[in-house]
């Protein structure tokens, strides 16, 4: 039974993502879109998890220390 769920979300699923792959390579050109407003805060929010994101991945040492003495603290 959960096989033949899995496999109907899969097709449910590659239907989805077909439209997506119409609508990129075979959809009108002719159509003009705006440009999204961004504001200053947006920025400046995106801007500090772009950095927090590059610093955990490059060390991300630090995280995974501060992770177990939080979960030490749980669990104890």
């Amino acid at each position: 039974m959960g096989a033949f769920f899995s496999i109907g979300m899969s097709v449910v699923s590659v239907h989805y993502y077909l439209k997506i792959v119409k609508v990129m390579y075979f959809g009108d050109e002719s159509k003009s879109f705006e440009s999204i407003k961004v504001t200053v805060s947006t920025k400046v929010v995106l801007t500090l998890s772009m950095i927090v994101l590059v610093i955990f991945g490059i060390y991300p040492t630090q995280l995974i220390n501060l992770v177990m003495e939080i979960s030490k603290t749980f669990l104890s």
